[in-house]
């Protein structure tokens, strides 16, 4: 089983995947029940291509967030999208994780 196989069977299960605090981790939210001990071993062995995984859709639904901000005040204020994308940056405390991948926020 592929690592993305893997993540599409549990995100069928109902378990969610998401990136530990220092994005070294896999934070598992399931049912209780759904994890098995063959899954969990799964989780063991795909375990670095899971956090790049995992990693790009986080990276890129932030980046999807800060856009989609980025735009409404904009249209309020004014300027440039790329000027009111880094002030939405820096009110998030993010601008030196907009352009950074999830395996360079790991290594930095």
């Amino acid at each position: 089983m592929t690592p993305a196989e893997l993540l599409a069977i549990l995100e069928g299960q109902g378990v969610r995947l998401t990136l530990g605090p220092r994005s070294d981790r896999i934070k598992v939210d399931a049912p209780a029940g759904v994890v098995t001990s063959a899954l969990r071993a799964q989780l063991g062995t795909h375990k670095g291509e899971l956090l790049r995984l995992v990693g790009d859709r986080e990276f890129a639904g932030y980046q999807a967030d800060v856009r989609a901000r980025a735009v409404g005040y904009q249209r309020t204020r004014g300027g440039t999208l790329k000027a009111a994308e880094t002030e939405i940056l820096f009110q998030l405390g993010g601008f030196d994780r907009w352009r950074m991948r999830p395996d360079e926020l790991r290594a930095a």
